[in-house]
């Protein structure tokens, strides 16, 4: 009987949906990322650290497969059987000038759409929001960007996932 009930609780495990919170917060060039409260990623980007090794991209260019990933990315996007993802956007920007800011505005509008295309690839997005706030004639130029999400991962949707990938891409 013991055993029938150590069965159930590892199948019921296997078809629950665990949800996963993350927070991304980007402030004064500070990176944070936060996986439900708790601190996973944190930098402070000086401008010295902002130089790029031309060697390290060439390297990653030459070992990046460009057809496998894109029969990869034509995979993910047919699967009917996606994690789910819900995402809240909130940004608030200025610029010196104000019609620097207005035009952005309508920019971030289209990179949040096309942001939620690309995500849309992998995961299957239920819900997205955003909350843009422009601040005109701020006199200094400055971005506050904070993104949450909840992905809600099922154990059965990934290892069905990993094994079609595996075996589609022999």
């Amino acid at each position: 009987m013991n055993f029938l009930y150590i069965i159930i609780t590892i199948v019921s495990t296997l078809l629950t949906p665990i949800p996963l919170k993350t927070t991304i917060i980007l402030k004064d060039k500070n990176l944070n990322i936060y996986l439900y409260r708790f601190k996973i990623f944190s930098t402070a980007k000086k401008e010295k650290d902002l130089k790029i090794d031309h060697k390290i991209s060439d390297t990653i260019r030459d070992k990046f497969n460009y057809p496998k990933a894109r029969r990869l990315m034509n995979l993910l996007s047919c699967n009917p059987i996606k994690p789910k993802i819900k995402m809240n956007y909130s940004l608030e920007y200025g610029f010196d000038d104000a019609s620097t800011t207005a035009v952005s505005y309508g920019i971030i509008h289209q990179i949040i759409s096309a942001l939620n295309i690309f995500i849309n690839v992998p995961l299957k997005l239920i819900k997205s929001q955003s909350k843009i706030n422009p601040v005109f004639n701020s006199g200094k130029f400055f971005i506050y960007l904070k993104i949450k999400s909840i992905i809600s991962v099922n154990l059965v949707k990934i290892i069905y996932i990993i094994i079609l990938v595996k075996l589609r891409l022999k």
